[in-house]
């Protein structure tokens, strides 16, 4: 009979030592699906995080707007007077609309305003009523104590007498400035701006005339918007040319994604609409002042619907003395489809968050404040979209002062009863820890999966072990 080579307690040693190996083994496998587990989980989070920060589809309207615009007036001397009253009307009204000065480039060849010749110093009128200044004299006056309308009122020139050259425009056009030129003076648009280019002066076929000395022909500009369409300096453009034979200087034009507007054709003339007897000259050409009404009846803020193709139906030739026109075909709308508000408004941008912003309680209202309330309900005039918000930060901060004066006014109604915020108690950490994972909902459900099944799996793990 064949004996056993190894004693019973050897071999329960080696049975022993191999179970032990056994179980690290499936430890160490253990611990591998645990940490691979971990990892497809924390890429699974990092994903869900993602993809909620991408605005849902239909949160963003495809036509925020990104405006801009260039208002040149070319021509200098008394005489042209009106020149500059149609650049300052358009600017107002972009500048009401909500475009701000930022960016708007406003280029003015001669300071009628302080001629020696204007019988109204500091000022410019497009109306023989003179309601309205255009050069915004009145404002340290009417609107002292009112900045924000004041600043709607005032009127920021950037290019003024010889500076607004051929070579100006160009450059700016461009984006090729000294380095030394300030933002202020620099066009800086992006791929996704729609750009509004609005040329009053003196000219003739295909060409305008600068500073009654020198010419831009329709071959500079076309050039000039290529060169920007290649740089990505706009989406859309619209070129405004109020001269005469005006449809002329948009010939030369071939970049796709420019509409071009002009005041009068091949062979006609673009008239003024009437003078001021006082001032001795014509204060506004028709092109501008039926422009201007049509703006002022349908286009009451950065909301209107009104489109190119109701403002083109709106000429007539008995009024203009001239045939206003449109070039489309480089267009990719129709104007029928595009609204005003498109080159000559602006709009607020908003940007989408996951964040909570925290919302004071309506009962911990203070009683003034709602008074005031009641108050600005019935009070306030309307204002266009673009100054709305400025307007409502400036109320805020007029209605919680700051510094000695806002500890006085606080102290002064503390006295006279106002109710008072309770100040609110310290939350435990365990307590401020699950609050703020309740309020990522769908993370947490991840996270709470996740840490049960590392919690099983150790367990696991460790009774292996």
């Amino acid at each position: 009979m064949a004996t056993d080579r190894f004693p019973a307690s050897t071999r329960a040693a080696v049975f022993a030592r191999s179970a032990s190996l056994q179980r690290r083994k499936n430890a160490s496998a253990c611990f591998v699906w645990l940490f691979a587990l971990f990892c497809l989980g924390a890429w699974w989070v990092r994903a869900e995080s993602s993809a909620s920060s991408i605005p849902p589809s239909g949160f963003f309207s495809p036509e925020i707007r990104n405006n801009w615009a260039v208002i040149v007036n070319t021509s200098r001397y008394w005489y042209n007077y009106r020149h500059t009253a149609n650049a300052l009307s358009i600017y107002h009204t972009v500048k009401r609309l909500g475009i701000p000065d930022s960016q708007i480039i406003l280029m003015l060849s001669d300071d009628h305003a302080c001629s020696a010749r204007n019988f109204f110093p500091g000022r410019i009128f497009n109306d023989h009523t003179r309601n309205l200044n255009l050069y915004g004299g009145e404002t340290a006056v009417d609107f002292a104590d009112d900045a924000e309308r004041a600043s709607l009122q005032s009127v920021e020139v950037d290019y003024r007498g010889d500076e607004v050259q051929v070579s100006a425009l160009m450059r700016l056009l461009a984006g090729r400035h000294d380095p030394a030129t300030p933002r202020g003076k620099r066009l800086l648009t992006d791929g996704s701006s729609n750009v509004l280019l609005y040329l009053s002066g003196h000219g003739g076929e295909g060409f305008l005339k600068f500073q009654d000395w020198e010419e831009i022909t329709t071959v500079d500009l076309g050039d000039a918007i290529a060169q920007m369409k290649a740089q990505k300096r706009f989406k859309r453009m619209l070129v405004i040319a109020e001269t005469c034979q005006g449809s002329t200087l948009l010939d030369g034009i071939s970049t796709p994604g420019v509409l071009g507007m002009a005041s009068s054709k091949l062979k006609e003339n673009s008239y003024s609409h009437h003078a001021d007897g006082v001032l001795g000259v014509a204060v506004i050409d028709r092109w501008t002042y039926y422009t201007l009404q049509f703006f002022e009846k349908r286009v009451s803020d950065a909301n209107s619907a009104a489109t190119f193709a109701e403002l083109l139906g709106s000429y007539s030739r008995k009024q203009l003395m001239s045939t206003a026109s449109a070039r489309t075909d480089l267009f990719d709308k129709d104007l029928a489809d595009t609204k005003l508000t498109e080159f000559f408004a602006a709009a607020s941008t908003l940007l989408a968050t996951d964040g909570v912003y925290p919302l004071a309680s309506q009962g911990g209202r203070p009683a003034k404040e709602e008074q005031d309330g009641k108050e600005d309900a019935t009070g306030l005039q309307p204002f266009s979209v673009g100054t709305y918000y400025a307007n409502h930060f400036a109320l805020l901060k007029k209605r919680t002062p700051e510094g000695e004066e806002g500890r006085a006014a606080a102290s002064a109604d503390a006295a006279a009863g106002a109710p008072k915020t309770q100040a609110k108690p310290e939350e435990p950490l365990f307590k401020h820890w699950f609050s703020s994972l309740e309020q990522e909902e769908g993370h947490t459900r991840i996270f709470a999966a996740l840490m049960l099944v590392t919690l099983g799996s150790t367990g696991a793990a460790a009774a292996l072990l």
